[in-house]
């Protein structure tokens, strides 16, 4: 039996070092558990999953998600944050849900590194599970996870 999460990965037009590291000011930040974005947004479906009760290792169900974009730019005025996946379910092999999601956020710059910084570390981590709050707020995923099929 396959894991119903079984895959997780960077989209081919990811660069790979994007999945590992983004930078602020030129600090790097890594993901949490130190191996990449794309395996922290698993481990973050997974742990939600389990969570709310919802996860079941015998599930004819398969989530799957690549990690499509990432980024992080703390500019003096402005700046944002970008984390989009492309996630996947699918029932016994078939694909049921395919649908690319997008998380975004802008906030106002600072001059000064010792605010900028932290302010945009903690604007970029808050986008994975903001996007993940999308994918379990779209009907069509939940349409698609019903243990009987709609």
């Amino acid at each position: 039996m396959t894991d119903p999460l079984d895959r997780t990965d960077r989209a081919a037009g990811l660069d790979a070092g994007l999945d590992r590291s983004v930078s602020v000011r030129t600090n790097p930040v890594k993901p949490p558990g130190g191996k990449s974005f794309s395996q922290y947004l698993r481990d973050s479906l997974l742990t939600d999953l389990k969570a709310a009760g919802k996860y079941d290792a015998a599930s004819p169900l398969t989530v799957r998600a690549e990690l499509t974009e990432n980024e992080l730019n703390a500019g003096i005025s402005a700046a944002n944050a970008v984390v989009a996946a492309r996630f996947r379910v699918l029932r016994s092999g078939q694909t049921v849900y395919d649908k690319l999601l997008r998380q975004s956020k802008g906030w106002r710059g600072s001059f000064m590194g010792a605010v900028a910084i932290p302010e945009a570390i903690n604007q970029y981590t808050a986008q994975y599970p903001a996007l993940l709050a999308q994918l379990y707020a779209d009907p069509e995923f939940l349409a698609a996870c019903r243990s009987t099929p709609p």
